[in-house]
């Protein structure tokens, strides 16, 4: 379950750290949103996959 920190935290890394390369940021930006949602192990604790074309 997403808990006020978890957000802010995911909110402060993304000003920090995600400048908008789509490709090269993606996995990591969904990883620490899965996170935040409260999945401990982010996206692969979410049973999600990571893919792309």
């Amino acid at each position: 379950m997403p808990t006020p920190n978890l957000l802010q935290d995911f909110v402060a890394y993304c000003q920090r750290h995600i400048k908008g390369d789509e490709k090269g940021e993606a996995q990591i930006f969904l990883d620490r949103f899965f996170t935040a949602l409260g999945y401990p192990e982010g996206l692969k604790g979410a049973g999600a996959e990571w893919w792309h074309d």
